[in-house]
């Protein structure tokens, strides 16, 4: 391999894990932002207001809920449910994200 071969391979082999280690930090900083202070949003830093995503059933309304496992059907309709978690929604009051949690 020529020498300057060589330089470019280690040049990108560099580049290569500079970039890596730029997307985990740029990952793990929005992590550690949202883990931090789950009151602002991970995207533009405006204040997170918590409500509920509104399903409508008939003529009632429920509160959204997160169910494990796949989609098991019911011989007469609807689908099996085991376990299930209501969601609370969280909305940015600046730019309107939503962001779930089941707990």
């Amino acid at each position: 391999m020529s020498e300057l071969q060589d330089r470019a391979n280690r040049w990108w082999r560099r580049a290569h894990w500079q970039r890596k280690l730029a997307a985990l930090l740029y990952v793990s900083a929005r992590e550690a932002a949202m883990q931090s202070d789950p009151t602002r949003c991970s995207e533009c830093g405006g204040e997170m207001e918590a409500g509920f995503i509104a399903d409508v059933a008939e003529s009632s309304v429920l509160q959204q809920r997160w169910a494990r496992g796949p989609v098991e059907k019911k011989w007469i309709g609807g689908v099996k449910v085991k376990e299930s978690l209501p969601v609370t929604t969280h909305r940015c009051q600046s730019c309107g994200l939503l962001k779930s949690y089941a707990k």
